[in-house]
């Protein structure tokens, strides 16, 4: 039982974990989204700068030098703003995937911890039941084999012991509840499915592409 008790301690530990790499995927998603909507209130900036533009021009029929490099400035700013929120996009998209791979891995390495415990706890409540039963499933083979309703087969090998067997399984197969509600301290929601994820034979092939992302291709475009 201690050791039952230590290795749920440790399952629970593991699972605390993974529900705090989860709210860790989570608020990088909604930067993600928060980032997304800074770009698309920067390109609707950016036309509405050029619209102004055009106005200007069309109104006045002539474009001055200062407010051509004012123009001209504010333009430069606000495409740069643009590039750098683009750029960091591309490091959130990096750290959401590797995210989604820790949080897809923690699962799996949950399932084993759980398995662990509760496989055995299975199969000693069997072999108990099964011990406390065992006469009165004998009594119960016992009554169907002369019950003369499981004759052998005349086209087969089966005999009467397999067709009681067979009956006694299926009856048993039948009674058992498969729509069960999971233990809490037991459950793992799955948050990541594994085609979220990146294939190894993705990631071998990406890692030929040495293309610069994210910040690094920011810095080599100055």
């Amino acid at each position: 039982m201690t050791e039952i008790n230590t290795q749920l301690t440790e399952f629970t530990q593991q699972k605390n974990t993974y529900l705090q790499e989860k709210q860790s995927l989570d608020d990088l998603i909604a930067e993600k989204q928060k980032t997304e909507n800074v770009i698309q209130a920067l390109h609707n900036e950016i036309e509405e700068l050029m619209q102004k533009s055009k106005e200007s021009l069309t109104q006045q029929n002539s474009l001055s030098m200062e407010t051509f490099i004012e123009l001209k400035q504010e333009n430069a700013g606000l495409k740069a703003r643009l590039e750098y929120y683009q750029a960091t996009i591309e490091e959130l998209d990096c750290k959401i995937d590797a995210q989604k791979e820790k949080i897809f891995f923690t699962f799996n390495q949950l399932k084993t911890m759980r398995s662990a415990i509760i496989y055995p706890q299975a199969i000693t409540a069997l072999e108990q039941l099964i011990a406390q039963n065992k006469e009165k499933i004998s009594e119960i083979y016992c009554y169907l084999e002369l019950s003369d309703q499981f004759p052998p087969s005349l086209y087969s090998d089966e005999s009467t012991e397999d067709k009681v067997k067979t009956f006694i399984t299926k009856q048993i197969k039948q009674a058992i509840n498969t729509d069960f509600t999971i233990d809490e301290q037991y459950s793992i929601p799955r948050f990541i499915h594994k085609d979220e994820i990146k294939s190894p034979i993705k990631k071998h092939q990406e890692s030929f592409d040495n293309t610069p992302k994210g910040f690094q291709k920011l810095i080599n475009n100055l």
